[in-house]
């Protein structure tokens, strides 16, 4: 029995290196956080309970994701949850409500101006504490690049 010869896998695009997004100096007033994370033991860690943003559904502090097909929602939803925390309102099934907080909000196919703002202004969002990064990021070895991410200010 003769083998079939596997076939060529083509190589992967080599990706161009990024550049910073911003340049931060002593006078900006929003602050990029970044910090390039070590491997760590799971043996060192310590175990903490999860702190909840939208209890079961959405955690603090984390990445959530929504996914599913088109046209099912799933902007309409962010925009309402981004909304609700960007007021300090209670979510649906929440006995309190928590303080206003910042949303970083990340976006594969709606444009900012023409669909998320339009959206989030008629849910009454405060703009203040909504972000979007302008151009693309890369995760990739030595963390997010090319994402401004505002997490203080000044």
């Amino acid at each position: 029995m003769d083998e079939m010869p596997s076939p060529q896998r083509p190589k992967a695009p080599k990706w161009p290196k990024p550049t910073p997004a911003i340049t931060l100096t002593p006078s900006t007033k929003k602050t990029i956080v970044f910090k390039p994370r070590a491997l760590v033991c799971l043996a060192d860690v310590e175990p903490e309970p999860v702190k909840w943003l939208w209890y079961p559904y959405v955690p603090a502090a984390k990445l959530s994701c929504i996914t599913g097909d088109p046209g099912v929602g799933k902007s309409w939803i962010i925009c309402a949850i981004a909304a609700a925390v960007s007021r300090g309102e209670k979510l649906p099934g929440q006995k309190i409500a928590l303080p206003p907080q910042k949303v970083l909000l990340l976006s594969a196919e709606d444009g900012l101006a023409d669909t998320l703002y339009p959206r989030l202004a008629a849910m009454g969002a405060d703009m203040n504490n909504i972000f979007v990064p302008d151009e693309y990021f890369v995760l990739d070895g030595q963390g997010i690049v090319n994402c401004p991410i505002v997490c203080q200010t000044s």
